[in-house]
């Protein structure tokens, strides 16, 4: 079993949960430097240490570029902050395919869009559910 990361309790709040979804998807977490990814780990995960920017900026960022659960350092297209302009990319991808009526453009943009969902939420998974073939079946 994983240690809790420490931003992983309950919010109080409806206005809270979406605040935070709010900062956690905002653009300003979409292209944010490893070296800044890394900080604002350091920082969320030692509270006592200096701190090098608010404290509300490391932890949006914490938030959308590492997992809940373990911690760890999200790769960069699979982060949560990623899913909007993924998700738009893909698409507008699959809507032109549509358009011009390309069978294959259209399978290839699907194939786009599933490969990607699955690793997305493959990255972003409960690792404290663990399947089996005894829960399947």
């Amino acid at each position: 079993m994983t240690t809790p990361s420490p931003l992983s309790f309950p919010l109080p709040s409806y206005e809270k949960r979406r605040h935070t979804i709010s900062n956690t998807l905002s653009p300003a977490t979409v292209f944010v430097l490893p070296s800044v990814v890394a900080a604002a780990r350091h920082q969320v995960l030692n509270p006592t240490s200096t701190t090098i920017m608010p404290d509300s900026e490391a932890q949006s960022i914490y938030r959308s570029c590492c997992h809940p659960q373990t911690g760890s350092v999200i790769p960069f297209p699979l982060r949560i902050s990623w899913i909007l302009p993924m998700n738009l990319f893909l698409t507008t991808l699959m809507m032109r395919a549509q358009h011009l009526q390309s069978g294959s453009g259209i399978v290839g943009s699907q194939l786009l869009n599933q490969t990607y969902n699955v690793l997305h939420y493959r990255a972003l998974r409960n690792t404290d559910n663990v399947d089996s073939d005894a829960k399947v079946t």
